[in-house]
């Protein structure tokens, strides 16, 4: 059994070309644990991502089922990348400034028990499902204009418009 971790980078392209779908899966077999980063939207943007950390086996169920799901509509494999017995500092390297900024503290520590968590962010900016959560989803908006506006009640639409009800 390897004593490092396993980063696996996966990403299937749609037919259009204007979309894709970034898998990345990080698994530690000397624990069992496991942290899937599920990345999709626009080609060339961001995008939305779904973090999830558990098992390693159910990790890769949910992989695989997604996989599967994605080629059905018409998405194929472009790329798969992966890395085998990593240190943390590797790890970290492999995946890049972007994935890590979406993986909590306490997601990473599943994986590496006496991490310092350095640079490692307590409320990621995208949706999330964290571990031991009941598909609990948080979102933070990341601009002020993208920020949705309260829908008035009845009685504030009423008191704004002095023609309510006359027609």
């Amino acid at each position: 059994m390897s004593s490092g971790v396993t980063v696996r980078r996966r990403t299937l392209d749609h037919i259009s070309g204007s979309k894709q779908y970034h898998i990345v899966t990080i698994t530690n077999p000397s624990n069992g644990k496991g942290i899937s980063i599920m990345r999709w939207g626009r080609t060339r943007r961001w995008g939305q991502v779904k973090v999830e950390t558990g098992w390693i086996r159910k990790i890769q169920i949910s992989v695989e089922n997604k996989i599967a799901e994605k080629i059905t509509r018409s998405y194929t494999p472009k790329h798969d990348l992966w890395r085998e017995d990593l240190d943390e500092k590797q790890a970290r390297e492999f995946l890049g400034a972007q994935y890590l900024r979406e993986i909590t503290p306490m997601q990473w520590k599943t994986l590496f028990p006496h991490s310092d968590c350095e640079g490692l962010r307590d409320n990621p900016p995208s949706y999330r499902i964290g571990a031991g959560a009941t598909t609990e989803i948080t979102a933070t908006v990341r601009d002020e204009e993208e920020a949705p506006q309260p829908v008035p009640t009845i009685d504030q639409r009423v008191a704004e418009n002095e023609n309510w009800g006359l027609f």
